[in-house]
């Protein structure tokens, strides 16, 4: 992908220069198991863990319904070396849904690159309490995207806690 070696004259990237990290982008990360969820895919349920292993090449929608109170472990998972793996995810919170978020980025490899990108969209009144937790190994290129759509009346609390990674934008 291109866009992804962006440099200091981007200015959303201006303290985050990939140019200056990566001269090159590497090759794919070798193929994973797909997507594995402990519930079946498109819903979340009350208690519900997805793991994702090195990306996945198309966008998954998982949706919580009106007035749901649900928890989500999403486990994003690195098992390469010095390749790069991209991914989405798009999560759909509905109105009046409370859903909290335990969303990890775990590194088990070598010098690899992680692009993972993140939308959700809360409806009216819905409520996300997102905490996201990342352990990279300190060769570790890691950038993970988020767009949040909130619509009125909903509420968003987020902790971020990271460690590790040569370069770690979230």
């Amino acid at each position: 992908d291109a866009q992804l070696l962006t440099g200091r004259r981007d200015e959303a990237w201006r303290y985050s220069d990939l140019r200056g990290v990566l001269r090159t982008i590497p090759e794919a990360s070798p193929n994973a198991p797909r997507t594995q969820t402990a519930a079946p895919l498109g819903e979340v349920a009350a208690d519900h863990e997805i793991t994702v292993i090195n990306g996945r090449s198309e966008t998954t929608t998982f949706r919580t319904k009106a007035g749901q109170r649900a928890t989500l472990r999403l486990r994003i998972v690195s098992r390469a070396d010095h390749t790069l793996h991209q991914g989405a995810l798009t999560l759909d919170v509905e109105a009046g849904a409370d859903l909290t978020l335990i969303e990890t980025y775990e590194g088990d490899g070598l010098a690899y690159v992680s692009d993972y990108s993140l939308a959700v969209r809360l409806g009216e009144g819905a409520r996300l309490e997102r905490i996201v937790l990342m352990d990279e190994p300190s060769d570790a290129i890691s950038i993970s995207r988020s767009e949040i759509d909130l619509k009125p009346g909903a509420r968003l609390a987020q902790t971020v806690v990271a460690s590790g990674a040569r370069l770690q934008r979230h």
